[in-house]
């Protein structure tokens, strides 16, 4: 199996499982994940942390991303109990250089990519000109940067995953 193909069959049962690991239940999964490094942009929260928990759980290495420090911080804190590499530093992907900074420094920090999943998004663009503004740069021009950077990482090492969830 490819990661893409263990990650789209198992992420959906993976937030169902995380769900019972909250409660005091701990999941039994094998992803064949061990080792992989992973990048997810919007990870101290919500989905993006759920995904996060699996990937580390897994033994993934993991960069993760979000807007606030603190949020960050806690987060990585956390994923670092799995035991794997876990690193993170707050980026506002809609400042288009401080995002492809942050994605260098992902790449440089876990020596690579195999697996990439930008969840921000800006919640939509209705109201003015400036909202629809600010959607287009999180929601599309966000996956669109990251891609860029960590597609010639993933080239060279003979493949990875992109994963886009909208």
């Amino acid at each position: 199996k490819n990661i893409h193909d263990c990650l789209l069959l198992e992420l959906g049962k993976g937030v169902v499982q995380e769900h019972h690991r909250v409660r005091g239940e701990e999941p039994d999964m094998d992803l064949g994940l061990q080792g992989k490094k992973a990048i997810i942009v919007g990870a101290a929260r919500g989905i993006g942390m759920a995904t996060a928990r699996i990937l580390a759980r897994e033994g993934c290495d993991l960069a993760i991303t979000a807007r606030s420090e603190d949020g960050v911080k806690d987060a990585v804190a956390e994923l670092r109990r799995y035991g794997g590499k876990g690193v993170g530093k707050a980026c506002k992907v809609r400042n288009a250089d401080e995002y492809k900074a942050w994605l260098q420094w992902a790449l440089d920090e876990l020596g690579g990519c195999d697996i990439l999943i930008p969840f921000t998004s800006a919640g939509g663009g209705l109201g003015s000109e400036k909202y629809w503004n600010n959607a287009f740069e999180v929601d599309v021009m966000g996956p669109v940067r990251a891609i860029d950077a960590v597609l010639p990482a993933m080239v060279e090492k003979g493949g990875g995953s992109v994963i886009l969830i909208a």
